[in-house]
């Protein structure tokens, strides 16, 4: 088995935790493609390979095509990270948590050795989440495309007003929301930034687009949970307004008025690996601190 690694070096001090997880696999006769986020220099002459067993490669786009599955190993977002580049190849992605809540990068790093264990014997299954395509227009015929896991948000940045954000679905007025913006979340993205403005928290392999309003000025304004096969169109309601619009914290730019946002359901999905069926919400008590 090709197993590739994305890490985040700069969760990793000592670069221990990577050394167990290839010890892991190499010591079960698999292959390791790795793949660095950050001080890919100091790894260098301190991994240890057996002969012939892996090999390691640094920062290349074509690291992942080769594997049969990769592992993040850092936070949810080394994990989202490392869906962004698997995603359209269909490749099963599995998260080692060394994050703080770790949603999506489940397993932590005391089960290493367990969890490449059940990978190399097969007991595991593959959970496909739902992922959102993000269309920019500028004008009609301009469009930048972005693909999406988690959530996707048009906030007020560092404006000191509050704005107002027309949402429409399916070519319908829903609402135009004053406040501090609003934000369009997937299933797996309703225990991020959603679940910080109020959302609620939904069964990530569910149907379903959420949209919430970030600190709305009225009491009466709350989230919605929409159908995937929707098509929800977001636009700035006054000439004066400007927003921060993000795709999955990781790619941001300025929008104003007379740009619209249009966002539906992508023809991707991104195929996480787990290891028991009630995970989601054993983490959900473990994480949040949900009493029984």
């Amino acid at each position: 088995m090709v197993i590739g690694i994305h890490v985040n070096s700069t969760k990793d001090v000592g670069f221990i935790h990577i050394k167990t997880l290839i010890k892991a696999i190499t010591s079960r006769g698999g292959v390791v493609k790795l793949a660095a986020l950050e001080g890919t220099a100091e790894f260098a002459g301190q991994l240890e390979f057996p002969p012939g067993a892996s090999e390691i490669i640094f920062e290349a786009d074509d690291v992942f095509p080769e594997c049969d599955m990769v592992i993040s190993l850092g936070g949810d977002g080394t994990l989202i990270k490392t869906a962004k580049r698997t995603f359209n190849r269909g490749i099963p992605v599995f998260g080692v948590n060394l994050g703080n809540l770790g949603f999506l990068a489940e397993v932590e790093v005391a089960d290493i050795d367990e969890m490449i264990g059940r990978i190399f014997e097969g007991d595991y299954y593959i959970e496909e989440r739902l992922m959102l395509c993000a269309r920019v227009f500028d004008h009609p015929g301009s469009c930048r495309e972005y693909t999406v896991l988690n959530d996707i948000s048009l906030t007020r940045g560092n404006l000191t007003h509050s704005i107002e954000i027309k949402t429409r679905v399916d070519g319908a007025p829903l609402e135009v929301y004053p406040g501090d913006g609003v934000i369009v979340a997937t299933p797996t993205g309703s225990t991020a930034y959603s679940l910080s403005a109020g959302g609620p928290i939904i069964d990530p392999v569910a149907n379903a687009i959420l949209i919430v309003p970030v600190c709305p000025h009225t009491v009466f304004m709350r989230p919605v949970i929409i159908s995937p096969n929707r098509s929800i169109t977001i636009s700035l309601e006054r000439e004066i307004d400007s927003a921060n619009l993000s795709f999955d914290g990781v790619d941001n730019e300025m929008v104003g008025a007379g740009q619209t946002l249009e966002i539906t359901r992508s023809a991707y999905v991104t195929r996480i690996v787990r290891f028991g069926s009630g995970s989601f919400y054993s983490m959900l008590k473990n994480k949040l601190f949900l009493r029984e």
